[in-house]
């Protein structure tokens, strides 16, 4: 038997402005996300290794942590990052729990995304080599690693559709740069109307990256500029590696 509500399943590559994104949805009256981190999903990430064996939630514990008590909400799901923590084959499977699902993919300038990693991320830590062998990025270089995520993620939005899915893409630069306009198409695919309580997120109680409640949490990452002398420390890991150009045109002509 189908949970009879609407799952909204949101994703992206890490350092994609998925957290950021899904803050600014949650903020809307009628959009209930979860952080991965709360659902438990982060059990399956890339670093630990040893727990893909388990699988994931269930039906019945989706249930118990949705909390479906609020009557005004008519999407409920979480944010999660793929493939990394869960793959195509997982969201497949958490949609059919419900009556009715959409996704929504925030996807990030593969540049701005890998420099964005290189300044956050242990890389060694986040793929180890086991991690590295299960989502198949053994013998790239870190660069290449990041690139190859990043592809990936957006072939994960190819392979939901392929499914019969429908997915929505959030962009992120464009979403820093004008919110209102970047989400209210995301809004019209879900049949919502805008909300002014998204410009005001800040201010309400979210789930931050440990799953605790907390008001007025931030973000520091800022938008990096790609002018050559501002690559100057990163030109080393760019200078023959690259993404694929016709993915990376898709990204540029706003065409996933």
């Amino acid at each position: 038997m189908k949970i009879k509500k609407k799952y909204l399943g949101m994703f992206g590559a890490a350092r994609s402005g998925t957290s950021l994104a899904c803050k600014l949805f949650n903020a809307h009256p009628k959009i209930k996300l979860l952080m991965e981190s709360k659902l438990g999903c982060r059990a399956r990430h890339a670093k630990k290794h040893w727990a893909w064996h388990i699988p994931i939630l269930h039906k019945r514990v989706f249930f118990s942590r949705l909390d479906f008590r609020n009557s005004q909400c008519e999407w409920y799901g979480t944010k999660v990052g793929t493939p990394d923590v869960w793959g195509v084959l997982e969201q497949n499977q958490i949609a059919h729990y419900f009556d009715e699902a959409k996704f929504v993919f925030v996807v990030r300038d593969p540049y701005q995304n890998a420099i964005s990693r290189l300044q956050r991320e242990d890389y060694l830590n986040e793929y180890n080599l086991k991690g590295r062998e299960l989502l198949g990025y053994v013998g790239l270089t870190q660069i290449q690693t990041y690139f190859c995520n990043w592809e990936n993620s957006i072939k994960s939005v190819y392979a939901l559709r392929a499914m019969g899915h429908q997915v929505s893409v959030v962009y992120y630069e464009d979403l820093v740069k004008d919110v209102k306009a970047s989400m209210e198409p995301v809004l019209n695919f879900l049949e919502l109307d805008w909300s002014n309580d998204i410009l005001n997120w800040s201010e309400e109680v979210q789930y931050d990256s440990d799953g605790s409640r907390a008001k007025n949490l931030k973000y520091t990452d800022k938008q990096i500029s790609l002018h050559e002398h501002d690559l100057k420390q990163y030109k080393k890991f760019f200078d023959n590696n690259k993404p694929s150009e016709v993915l990376y045109k898709k990204f540029l002509e706003r065409a996933i």
